[in-house]
């Protein structure tokens, strides 16, 4: 394993009876990049951020986390991880600052900082509202939030700027750099090319379940 690399994926299969939504995929996360997973819908990135996450528990292959296999110490690898897979869920009737204390209770989370996680999602002006009066793209970046409550290494973004405005993207795309620049690896599905531009240093193209690429946005850029 690279020392660079902070996660590595080996062969990863995974089948859906006859269908085979991921067909021996192994790439690399280096450590504090931006790697852009790109493809189009039924491509498997969903399926493979299922599977990382631990939502999706048979599959076939491998993945490292520092080193060692997460399926031998899954709980260790998860600690060091924030997701945002599916739309997140929330107590509608309890403010942002409230849900978020809650979850860090649940999870015996520090909740001295929930302050300053709502600045960091651009959500500390809405930290007492209601949820239920949260715009999509509110919900999105309160979704971040508990993503990063527990101070993770790496995020992994499933689509994050699906069915938001171009407003609701750059604020997104700005909390993503952000969080980048203070020391996370973050890895973001999308199938925006403008996202990847943006944000990615690295990349990785499925499609039908296969991996079509996987390089740095530099190298890609010079061919």
């Amino acid at each position: 394993m690279n020392k660079n690399d902070l996660i590595k994926i080996i062969s990863v299969s995974k089948n859906f009876g006859d269908t085979k939504a991921l067909n021996n995929i192994s790439f690399s996360i280096p450590k504090n990049s931006v790697l852009g997973l790109l493809g189009p819908n039924g491509s498997g990135k969903s399926t493979l951020m299922r599977i990382i996450s631990g939502l999706i528990k048979k599959w076939e292959g491998n993945i490292f986390f520092d080193n060692k296999s997460t399926k031998l110490n899954q709980n260790n690898f998860l600690n060091n991880c924030g997701f945002l897979i599916e739309e997140p869920t929330f107590y509608d009737y309890l403010t942002a600052r409230q849900n978020l204390s809650i979850l860090a209770r649940l999870t015996s989370y520090n909740s001295s900082n929930i302050n300053e996680i709502l600045s960091d999602v651009d959500l500390k002006y809405a930290a007492d509202l209601k949820v239920s009066n949260f715009s999509y793209g509110m919900k999105q970046r309160l979704g971040i939030a508990q993503a990063i409550l527990h101070d993770p290494d790496i995020l992994f973004l499933d689509e994050p700027n699906n069915g938001l405005d171009p407003l609701g993207i750059r604020k997104m795309n700005n909390i993503i750099l952000n969080l980048h620049n203070r020391g996370k690896t973050i890895v973001v599905s999308t199938h925006i090319l403008h996202d990847v531009e943006e944000l990615c240093s690295d990349i990785v193209i499925l499609k039908e379940g296969k991996l079509l690429l996987n390089t740095s946005m530099n190298e890609l850029l010079k061919k």
